[in-house]
C-alpha cells in the first residue's frame, strides 16, 4: 500500500510539471504596443524632403513597413521570446528612421565664397591696359559671389542647390580670372587676313573652270574686313581673336567650296593609292566585276589598278597589268589569267573582270577590254579562288603586296557582286552609272577634283582616302580631263 501512494505522488509531480509548459504561460504585449504606439506617431510622409530636418525620402515607408510586421506578432508570437524580439527590431528601425534626417552641408560652399571674395578683393584695377581686368567684370563676379552667399545663407535651401550655387561661383572665378587683358598674339589672324586678301584679290568670278561663284568675292571680302577690325584693335582679347580667326577660315573655307571644279580624274605616280576603309569588296569565291577606265605609258612591272585580299594561297585579288605583255591580268596567289591587247599606249581604255560563278578556279574568269571578250594568252590557277577579307580595298595599290602601284590615270572604278554578261558589259562601259543599280556594291567616278575624299556613288557609301593611312605623301593628284577622255565633260 506504501509504495503505491509513493507511485502515485510521482505521477501527480511529473504531470504538474508538464503543466508549466512556457509556450502556455501569459504573453506581455505592454511593451511591444509601447513601441508600435511611439514608431506609428513619427511615421509621417510629411517630413519626408530633401531640405535640412527633412527625413530622407522613402524613410516612413521602410518604418511602417517594420511596423505592420511587428505588429502583427500579437496574434501570431508563440511566446515572449518572439514578442521580445520584435520589440528590439522595431526599435531598431525607429532609430534608423531617426537616423536618416537631411542635413545639409555647406561648408564647401562657404568657403569657395570666400575664396571668391578675397580674389575679387585683391584684384587688380578694371581698365584698357595689359594686366587690366576688363571694365565691368568685377561687378558681375560680385554679383555671382552674393547670388551664392544667398544660396548659403538659406536655412531651407537643399543640398543640390547649394552644390549648384558653387559649381556656378566655381565658374563666375575662372570667367573674371581670365578677364585679366593680356599681351594679346595678333599673329595667327594677320596672317590669315594677308593670304585672305590675296586669295580674293586674284580670284575671277565667273561660269568656267577654276573661277568662283558670282558674288562670292563681296562675301569673303566682308569677312576679310570684319577681321582686319579685330586685328586693328589694340585692346581686343585673345578670345575674340581667336573667334576671328575662326570665323574668316570658315569664310575662306566657303569661298573655296564656291570654286568652280574642272571634270577631272586621278594620276597616279608610282607611289600613290585610295584606300576604303572597311570595304572588302567580294570574298571567298563569290561571282564578281571589276571595271575600271586606265591610262598608263609605264613599262614597269606589277603596276596595279585595283586589290584586296591577302597574299596566301588563292587569297589575293590583284586586278593589273601583265609584265611580259603589258595586257590586263587578274592574278590570286598561285595563279594569273593573262590577256593579249598591250594597254600602256597612252590611250583609254575599259577593263573589266568577271568571276562568272561562285566557286570557281582562276582559270575560269573572263576578260574584257574597251567593252569586248579579250582573248587569254596564258591562264592559271586551278584551285577555288578565296579571296581573303583581311585587307581593305585598294585603288592603285596592291593590298596585300603594297610595293606595287599603279602608274598612269584612273577613272571610273566599278565593283559588283555578280556577274556582269558580255552584253551588260558593252552596253555601259562607256556611260557614267547611276550608281543604285542592282549587283553595284562599289562605284568610285574620281571626278571630284579637290580634296583627299573620293566619293563612292554606290547606295553603300564606302568613301574613299587618298594616300590611305600614309597620308599627303602618298595622294594622287587631281588632273584635269584632256583629249580622248572616255566620258562628257
Amino acid at each position: 500500500m506504501r509504495k503505491f501512494i509513493f507511485l502515485l505522488l510521482a505521477c501527480n509531480v511529473t504531470f504538474w510539471s508538464c503543466d508549466e509548459d512556457d509556450s502556455t504561460a501569459a504573453i506581455d504585449y505592454g511593451a511591444l504596443d509601447a513601441i508600435i504606439a511611439e514608431a506609428q506617431a513619427e511615421a509621417d510622409p510629411s517630413k519626408e524632403g530633401d531640405r535640412g530636418g527633412d527625413v530622407v525620402f522613402g524613410a516612413t515607408q521602410i518604418l511602417q513597413d517594420a511596423i505592420d510586421r511587428y505588429s502583427a506578432y500579437k496574434t501570431t508570437a508563440v511566446n515572449q521570446g518572439t514578442v521580445d524580439s520584435a520589440i528590439n527590431l522595431l526599435t531598431l528601425a525607429l532609430e534608423t528612421y531617426r537616423n536618416s534626417i537631411v542635413v545639409i552641408d555647406n561648408a564647401s560652399l562657404l568657403q569657395s565664397i570666400l575664396a571668391a571674395q578675397g580674389i575679387l578683393d585683391n584684384a587688380g584695377p578694371e581698365g584698357t591696359e595689359i594686366g587690366d581686368y576688363i571694365i565691368g567684370s568685377k561687378a558681375i563676379f560680385q554679383t555671382a559671389i552674393d547670388a551664392a552667399q544667398a544660396v548659403a545663407d538659406n536655412a531651407s535651401a537643399t543640398q543640390s542647390e547649394i552644390n549648384g550655387a558653387e559649381t556656378d561661383l566655381n565658374v563666375a572665378t575662372a570667367v573674371f580670372e581670365a578677364s585679366v587683358i593680356a599681351d594679346t598674339d595678333f599673329t595667327a589672324l594677320n596672317d590669315a587676313i594677308t593670304s585672305a586678301q590675296e586669295l580674293v584679290d586674284n580670284a575671277v568670278e565667273g561660269t568656267e573652270n577654276g573661277q568662283y561663284a558670282v558674288g562670292s568675292k563681296a562675301i569673303l571680302q566682308a569677312a576679310i574686313d570684319a577681321a582686319q577690325v579685330v586685328a586693328d584693335n589694340p585692346a581686343a582679347q585673345q578670345l575674340d581673336v581667336d573667334q576671328a580667326l575662326t570665323d574668316l577660315n570658315t569664310a575662306v573655307a566657303a569661298f573655296e567650296a564656291g570654286k568652280i571644279v574642272p571634270p577631272s580624274f586621278l594620276t597616279f605616280e608610282g607611289d600613290d593609292y585610295i584606300k576604303v576603309d572597311g570595304f572588302k569588296a567580294v570574298t571567298g569565291g563569290g561571282a564578281r566585276t571589276c571595271e575600271a577606265w586606265v591610262r598608263t605609258t609605264s613599262t614597269e612591272n606589277n603596276i596595279i589598278i585595283m586589290s584586296w585580299g591577302e597574299n596566301s594561297s588563292a587569297q589575293k585579288w590583284d586586278v593589273r597589268l601583265h609584265n611580259a605583255n603589258r595586257a590586263l591580268r587578274v592574278e590570286y596567289n598561285g595563279g594569273g589569267v593573262v590577256g593579249t591587247k598591250p594597254l600602256n599606249d597612252g590611250e583609254w581604255h575599259h577593263i573589266a573582270i568577271v568571276v562568272p560563278a561562285e566557286g570557281v578556279p582562276l582559270t575560269s574568269v573572263l576578260l574584257y577590254v574597251d567593252g569586248q571578250p579579250e582573248p587569254t594568252t596564258a591562264a592559271s590557277g586551278g584551285n577555288p579562288i578565296n579571296t581573303s577579307a583581311v585587307n581593305d580595298f585598294e585603288i592603285g595599290r596592291s593590298a596585300a603586296q603594297p610595293s606595287r602601284y599603279w602608274i598612269g590615270g584612273l577613272t571610273d572604278i566599278r565593283v559588283w557582286d555578280d556577274a556582269r554578261t558580255a552584253a551588260e558589259i558593252a552596253a555601259n562601259y562607256d556611260k557614267r552609272l547611276n550608281g543604285d543599280e542592282a549587283g553595284l556594291i562599289g562605284y568610285w567616278k574620281l571626278d571630284e577634283g579637290t580634296g583627299n575624299m573620293v566619293q563612292d556613288s554606290s547606295t553603300n557609301g564606302n568613301s574613299g582616302t587618298l594616300g590611305g593611312d600614309l597620308g599627303e605623301t602618298a595622294r594622287p593628284l587631281w588632273t584635269e580631263i584632256d583629249a580622248g577622255f572616255p566620258f562628257d565633260p
